[in-house]
């Protein structure tokens, strides 16, 4: 064990040795575990995890057999079904490409997706899903539909609708997109646009900002410093 006059007597070069001769490992390490955690709050200012979807719903008597050419959605995604139905793809008709599902009874069909999109504003109209089959512009529109089915005379009755969810630390927004309910003849019919909004929340701003400048201000302080003491050290 040392006494402070020991330690106070010694050399100068002694007394530095220790400190610097840890500081060009540790600094260069420091900056690197502080610039990765900016760099990864940095990326949540700007990125934003979407998730797209599209979902069809078919109420129909359990013994009904029906086939229907329906909109199209304009994003590709996988798909995932509820009950006894099948998706055919897309097919070419008078009213453009449709959907097309064959089923029994009561169905669902659920389409979507997640990615990740980089914006410092809300991913907004590019994140909306379209449908085809559109008839007329302004809302409400009406979409066409064609049922083939068993028993022509029974009611079937279709809600299909679109949306998507974006969100960030600090912010989400969820909002509908377009979409039809109504009952289904046989044959061509069109069904009526159902009304559909956007529900936000948050602060407006990106949150990771502040992480972000806690990180990178120290991360650049301690690369600086580490970059001093390699310039100082005598070659070897």
């Amino acid at each position: 064990m040392h006494n402070v006059s020991d330690i106070l007597l010694a050399p100068e070069s002694s007394r530095n040795a220790g400190p610097s001769a840890r500081s060009p490992v540790a600094l260069p390490i420091l900056a690197a575990v502080f610039l990765a955690l900016g760099g990864l709050s940095a990326v949540g200012t700007v990125g934003w995890w979407v998730e797209q979807g599209y979902t069809v719903l078919v109420d129909a008597p359990d013994a009904l057999e029906w086939n229907f050419w329906l909109p199209l959605h304009d994003v590709p995604m996988p798909s995932s079904t509820e009950g006894t139905v099948v998706t055919h793809g897309a097919v070419e008709t008078v009213h453009g490409r449709l959907l097309n599902l064959s089923g029994v009874g009561e169905a669902r069909v659920r389409f979507s997706r997640s990615s990740v999109v980089f914006s410092l504003e809300t991913p907004g109209p590019d994140s909306a899903v379209l449908l085809s089959g559109r008839e007329g512009q302004a809302w409400p529109a009406s979409f066409w539909v064609r049922r083939q089915s068993s028993d022509p005379s029974v009611n079937v009755t279709m809600a299909a609708g679109t949306g998507w969810k974006a969100s960030r630390l600090g912010d989400e927004w969820s909002c509908g997109g377009p979409g039809f309910h109504g009952q289904i003849a046989e044959g061509w019919s069109t069904i009526p646009e159902r009304f559909y909004d956007c529900l936000g929340s948050g602060f407006g701003i990106p949150l990771a900002v502040f992480p972000a400048a806690t990180f990178l201000t120290p991360g650049v302080v301690f690369l600086r410093r580490a970059w001093r003491e390699r310039s100082r050290s005598p070659p070897t």
